[in-house]
């Protein structure tokens, strides 16, 4: 996998359509987040920093009676795993809904097509796969609250299993399994070797995300005291570079898929049609498993 040449490519793709694919995913995520507040009205909880690494950190005097999970997921524990669950199957839908509409766009972009991208071809995949989304999304919102109970690795876990996610959304629409089970390692497979490649590729494009993170720090290091208007314009910079980078990594996952599948059909076929020998063999073995299969 060329990085480089995906990373290049990202940004080719993205000039023009970065912009619908922005309003695209900001309209379901402002949907979700009206769900969210609709679920704390209805399931109030004591709401903490959600950071297990403060907890164990923290004397626990401070946090009085509340448990390890409480501080994880909010206190009552009942209600705050329910709206976790809820907007965690929410949120891993619309975002499989997404890649897999950036991968259609890609697809087009890569046979020089002219299409633009359109919220119908969010709203198309949704449709054409609401099983296997939902599916996926209820697996991988379990998987993911316990992998928040982890301290300190977690969120490498986290990244690992965001790797994944986007190849089983690319696999649903490219072989329509339904198990979820079998999609994550169909998705593991068609990551080995490349899992660190693609962890690359998305460094590449969160670097302006860490060199604004990093400048809080050192902000708040050297006590460093801003207005609240400029405090509130670094926040909108931050948000909106964010977005980007995440838009870009979508992208750019996209490109990378298509390049291993190109790369896989390459290898599968290669000296097809100009051995016979190889040609006959496969013949042979097509006839032999008819003959079974009869």
């Amino acid at each position: 996998m060329d990085t480089k040449e995906i990373y290049e490519k990202t940004k080719s793709v993205s000039k023009i359509n970065l912009w619908n694919m922005f309003m695209t995913a900001l309209i379901f995520f402002l949907g979700i987040e009206f769900i969210n507040f609709i679920l704390d009205k209805i399931l109030p909880t004591e709401s903490y920093a959600n950071s297990i690494e403060v907890y164990l950190q923290v004397p626990k005097s401070i946090f009085n009676d509340v448990s390890y999970v409480e501080f994880a997921f909010g206190k009552p524990l009942t209600y705050g795993l329910t709206k976790n669950i809820i907007i965690g199957i929410l949120t891993t839908m619309s975002f499989m809904a997404l890649i897999m509409a950036i991968l259609d766009f890609v697809k087009d972009f890569n046979s020089n097509g002219d299409s633009d991208f359109t919220i119908t071809l969010f709203t198309d995949n949704l449709k054409a796969y609401k099983v296997e989304i939902f599916l996926t999304a209820l697996v991988f919102t379990g998987i993911s609250s316990l992998v928040s109970l982890v301290p300190y690795v977690g969120f490498i876990i986290e990244i690992i299993l965001k790797i994944i996610l986007f190849f089983v959304a690319f696999i649903i629409k490219e072989n329509n399994i339904r198990n979820p089970f079998k999609l994550i390692v169909e998705s593991f497979k068609r990551t080995r070797g490349y899992k660190f490649d693609l962890f690359k590729l998305m460094l590449k494009f969160i670097v302006p995300i860490l060199l604004v993170v990093l400048l809080l720090v050192l902000a708040g290091f050297l006590n460093v005291h801003y207005s609240s208007i400029f405090t509130g314009i670094f926040l909108i910079i931050l948000t909106l570079v964010s977005i980007r980078a995440y838009l870009l990594t979508n992208i750019a996952f996209a490109l990378a898929y298509e390049d291993l599948r190109s790369y896989e059909d390459f290898k599968n076929n290669f000296g097809r049609g100009e051995d016979p020998y190889l040609d006959e063999v496969d013949t042979r073995k097509n006839l032999e498993a008819d003959n079974e299969n009869y």
